[in-house]
Formats: C-alpha cells, structure tokens, sequence
C-alpha cells in the first residue's frame, strides 16, 4: 500500500467519525445589528447614522403646531357628547407626521376628552384614527398620543362633561344618534368663531428597514430585543416580517414596544425587521443602539453531497491541473481541499464556492507517482458535513518523449497533418506518371 493510500484512509476515516458524531441537537443564533454598516445595510428614511456611529438616531427637525387661535371651529354632538373639529387644520399642516400629544384648556377635570383624526373629502369628514377616552385631570390637560395624520387629515375631540374655555356657544347644532355615524357632510356642522384651544405637536417619522437575514434553512424565530435611548415624547416602535423563499412576505406584524418579545411572524428562511422613530418635541431624539433576533434551527440536519472533478488523469511533474467541484445543496460555503502527496504529505487549501455550489483551484503537480484529492465540508446548522470521492492522478516524470495532455493533442495534431501532406504529395507524383 502506498503513503498516499495509508494517508487517505486515515484522512477519510477522521472526516467521517466527524460526521457521525455531529450534534443533532436543536442550536440557538442570534442576529446582531449594532455598527453603522449593520444599520446602513438596510434602507433608512429621515435617520441619521453618521453624527453619532454606531447609533441611529431620528434625523433633527423643527416643531411645528396643530390647531391655532385664529381660525374657525365647527361641533356637532352625539347625544351626551359634543365634537369639535378644526374646519381648515388641513392649511396649517404643510407635511404627514405623527401627533404625539396635545392640550385641552378646560374650565373643569373630571370629564373625558378623545382626540380625532378625520378625512376631508371635500363633501364629508369621515373619521380614520382616533385615540382612547382620556379622563381630564387636570387644567390644562396634556396627553401623549401616536396618531398618523396625512396631508389631507383634519383634527377633532369628542368631549364628554368638560366645559372648554372659552365664552360663546354655537348658536345650533346637529344630534346624531351614534358615534357611527359621525361621518357626515360637512355643511351639517355649526361654525362659530371663538377659540377651543386644541394643539398638537408633530414630527415627521423615521424609519429604518432592514437588510434581510438568510438562515439558510427553516427557522423557528424566537425573540426581538433592542436597547435605545428616548425622551420625553419620543419612541421606537418595531415591526417583523418574514418569507420561506425571499419573494413573498408575511405582512408586517403588530407592534413590538417592549424589548424582548416574541416574534409573531411566521416561521421561514428569511426576516426582516422595521424601526420607526417618532418624536414630538425637537428636543426629544430618539436613538437606536443595538437590534438582537434570536431564532432556533431544527434538530435534525439535511445530509449534504460534495462532488470533485479535474480536467485529466494523468500529468506530468510540474504541470498545473485545474481541480472543480460543487457542493449541494447550493450554498456560500467554505470547502477544504486536500491533496495528499505520492509521499503521504498532505497539502489543505480552503476555497469558497459560489451561490451556485461550485469552485474551482489550479495545482501543480510537483512530484511523480499517485496523487490523491479529497474534498471536505464541515456541514452547518441545516446541512450535515459532506466528503467527496477520492480522486486519482497519476503523475510521471518529465521527459523528452513524456508529454502533457496539451503536447499530446498537439503532437497528434501535428501528425495527423504530416500524413494528410505526405499522401497529397504521393497522389500528385502518381498522377504526373500516368501524365
């Protein structure tokens, strides 16, 4: 038996005591996005990510108010209850945002106040968003809320036993006979002109969407967690999605507002994760230091197939041969290739296939006799390892009639045209005989 033979079996016998006594047991990852080319991977909007690297923070912006002193008001009331809206707020607005509080001047506590978002379609206002019923404690009343407000919202409250501060009463109004039917037209609302002093403050959001994490395998996610830095009227709210194949996606889930709940999304390949910063003081800046997405990988692993091939057989001493392979499933995977020596020296080289499973080296041949290569992959989380077929190149010494596969086919070619000129000239001097 020759060292390379001896060399190969005890190789062979390592890699697959490797494979059998790999661990089946279910493992534990976490994604972490932490640096600012972990957050720039994904796609941002009104964030900054330079000012501060690492950290991912609401881009600055100016305050600007909802509601004014100026402008008209309408009410209409629902039995009990009685509605205010701002007939022209859709002037003041000039961008969406987010409203993240208001205050009511009242002359009174113990009611209950609702701020409303309504459409205006130029005939109606039909509601959209609306907060919960908050009970006025104190004058004034301040409350933090997350509302979305588009280019066309107008901006209401529905106020039950609070007696606003100011002097006039509407001179009529409309009694409707449930709060479903609040959609209305809007010439059924009275106009007065004094004063029900609602503001609001808003800032244009931010959102960051992540780049997409490939697990490679089915996953089970477990948990997302975050540590941020806020204040005052400022959040960060997450969102989870997730695909099997990369190309159709779960909806967005619900939001996450505690770090380190369970995901929702449904179990897959593939996830991403989305951020939105809001704010509704400039002074209040939220900023996002780390993102963490725990998930679990199955128990049981796919077994795996690794396959070589060279360009020749044979060669001769100091030839290059060019050595390719693929491993499947295809996969980005890093591939250990062994030469073993005709001496029993081994030679390891790691080469990293494509998307695709295949690579590819280029060897020269130093020394004569037996060469065998071995091809190896430790296997991941989804995939068991994987050993290729050993694969045989005998190689002779270089001399003046030993010749590489390429002199071979030259040397062929060069004799076949030898003969075919040889015969042409034959044929020509039998012709000029029988002339």
């Amino acid at each position: 038996m020759t060292a390379a033979f001896r060399t190969l079996g005890s190789l062979s016998l390592f890699l697959l005591v490797s494979l059998v006594i790999s661990t089946e047991a279910a493992q534990t990852h976490v994604w972490i996005q932490t640096t600012q080319s972990d957050f720039e991977s994904g796609h941002l909007s009104n964030l900054d990510s330079t000012s501060s690297p690492g950290d991912l923070r609401l881009a600055e912006f100016s305050e600007f108010v909802v509601g004014s002193p100026s402008i008209n008001r309408s009410q209409i009331s629902t039995g009990e209850l009685f509605t205010l809206i701002l007939d022209d707020a859709s002037a003041i607005i000039d961008r969406s945002g987010i409203v993240t509080s208001f205050t009511i001047f009242s002359r009174n506590t113990g009611g209950s106040v609702q701020l409303r978002i309504f459409r205006d379609n130029g005939t109606h206002f039909n509601p959209v968003a609306s907060s919960p019923a908050f009970t006025v404690d104190s004058v004034p009343f301040r409350k933090g809320v997350r509302l979305s407000v588009g280019a066309n919202d107008v901006f209401g409250a529905t106020f039950q036993g609070v007696q606003l501060a100011f002097d006039d009463a509407p001179t009529s109004s409309r009694t409707l006979n449930s709060d479903s039917e609040m959609s209305t037209r809007k010439g059924d609302w009275t106009t007065y002109s004094r004063t029900w002093s609602l503001s609001g403050q808003a800032g244009i959001p931010g959102t960051i969407i992540s780049s997409v994490r490939d697990t490679k395998g089915q996953t089970s996610w477990l948990a997302i967690a975050w540590k941020d830095s806020l204040a005052g009227t400022s959040a960060i709210i997450f969102n989870t999605r997730a695909s099997a194949s990369g190309e159709v996606w779960s909806s967005w889930s619900t939001d996450y507002e505690v770090s380190g709940q369970t995901i929702v999304s449904p179990d897959g390949r593939f996830i991403q994760y989305k951020a939105t910063f809001i704010s509704g003081s400039p002074t209040d800046i939220p900023s996002l230091h780390e993102v963490t997405i725990s998930f679990e990988t199955p128990s049981e692993r796919t077994p795996s197939s690794l396959f070589l091939w060279s360009n020749t057989n044979v060669a001769n001493v100091g030839d290059n041969i060019e050595v390719a392979g693929r491993l499947l499933p295809s996969q980005v995977a890093a591939i250990r290739i062994s030469l073993i020596r005709p001496d029993g020296n081994v030679q390891n080289s790691t080469l990293v296939s494509d998307t695709s499973g295949t690579f590819s080296s280029t060897s020269e041949m130093s020394a004569s006799g037996l060469w065998i290569i071995i091809g190896s992959w430790t296997g991941d989380s989804y995939y068991l390892p994987a050993l290729s077929s050993p694969l045989e190149i005998q190689v002779r010494e270089r001399t003046l009639f030993a010749f590489s596969p390429t002199t071979y086919n030259l040397a062929a070619l060069g004799v076949g045209l030898l003969a075919l000129t040889t015969s042409a000239f034959a044929l020509l001097k039998l012709k000029r005989r029988k002339d």
